[in-house]
């Protein structure tokens, strides 16, 4: 994912997904929930957490993201996606929060 149209908080956010690809792609678990979602997912899914996202990142084959558009608002985000999981691509908006000095994924 190319990070580089975005600048300031937006560039941040973005890379948060882009870094959010990059684990799904590596099947991190671990790195999802210690860095780049919400303290509010990672306490939902509790100490399962990791387990629960590396599950996840197996179902795919493929996981790409292309950011078209991020809004900031004060410690908050949106970001309107395309994803490409497993062939099929779809159009959604992701929710983000500033927490612990950075972009984490509120909303999955």
């Amino acid at each position: 994912m190319n990070t580089g149209n975005f600048k300031g908080d937006q560039k941040a956010v973005a890379q948060t997904l882009s870094d959010l690809a990059d684990a799904a792609r590596k099947k991190d678990g671990g790195r999802a929930c210690s860095q780049l979602l919400s303290k509010a997912i990672v306490d939902s899914f509790g100490r399962d957490c990791a387990k629960t996202m590396k599950d996840q990142f197996d179902d795919a084959d493929t996981f790409k993201l292309d950011v078209k558009a991020i809004d900031v608002q004060g410690d908050r985000a949106t970001a309107r996606v395309s994803s490409d999981f497993n062939g099929t691509s779809r159009e959604t908006t992701m929710n983000l929060v500033r927490e612990s000095g950075g972009w984490r994924v509120d909303k999955l």
